[in-house]
């Protein structure tokens, strides 16, 4: 049975098909997030131009490395073998953000990411060649086969199932966790963990209530501070108390 949400994974798959080889690599702003126009883009910018395209809004979510923390995970590691074990999890159109060792800061930070198609193939414009997006074995030697690690994030939810996921995710083990305001997207967060996810489209403190099922009193702040995600560990709760007019407690 084809779900709305498969629909919606197909039709940014055939984005990307509509335009293979299209575009000149650039990292340029704003024209890397208007391919169509421009006629330039890079990885992250086909993919954010995709997603638009096709009504999801990641507002400013328009790196490889923010990227790598948007909608929820499906899996990690820093092998292929790895990547090859998890396939069954995978999606079209989920995103691969990888830290590639050729690449910016020579894999010790996410710098590039892919499109996740279907049987180990994804689509992605990294400048190699010259003319994208285009539909790649995601093992080669210069996606996944030369990544330090890497990531696979969900965007498109499978409703109930993954919104109990979601919900997983922000209290595995949390006594408290931050929500905070990224853009027009929300994103949460544990203070003293190394990690945080983005929610796009998510907008307002009741939306996240309602939609993520998160529980009213385990919210410590609720602001437009986007936290340092190499530092992330430094933070601790108190640290929130020096943030501004913005500071909001519950519980």
């Amino acid at each position: 049975m084809t779900t709305e949400a498969d629909q919606k994974r197909s039709a940014l798959i055939a984005w990307m098909e509509a335009r293979q080889g299209r575009f000149r690599y650039s990292n340029a702003r704003p024209q890397k997030l208007n391919p169509d126009s421009s006629r330039e883009s890079d990885c992250s910018g086909t993919i954010w131009r995709d997603y638009k395209d096709n009504g999801i809004d990641l507002a400013d979510i328009d790196m490889s490395y923010e990227l790598a923390t948007a909608g929820t995970l499906v899996a990690s590691g820093s092998t292929v073998a790895q990547f090859v074990a998890a396939k069954a999890k995978l999606k079209k159109a989920d995103v691969v953000a990888m830290a590639l060792k050729a690449g910016y800061k020579n894999g010790t930070q996410i710098n590039h990411v892919e499109l996740y198609d279907r049987d180990l193939y994804s689509w992605g414009h990294g400048g190699y060649p010259a003319m994208g997006p285009n539909r790649t074995l995601i093992t080669k030697s210069w996606l996944l086969g030369d990544a330090a690690f890497w990531t696979v994030r969900r965007i498109i939810p499978d409703t109930a199932t993954e919104a109990q996921e979601i919900t997983t995710i922000t209290n595995q083990g949390a006594e408290m966790f931050v929500i905070f305001q990224h853009g027009k997207s929300i994103g949460i967060w544990k203070p003293g963990d190394l990690w945080y996810s983005f929610f796009p489209n998510t907008k307002t403190m009741d939306s996240v209530i309602q939609n993520l099922k998160v529980a009213k009193e385990t919210v410590v702040y609720w602001g437009s501070i986007r936290p340092n995600r190499k530092k992330a560990n430094d933070h601790t709760i108190e640290d929130l108390a020096s943030l501004g007019e913005n500071r909001k407690i519950w519980g």
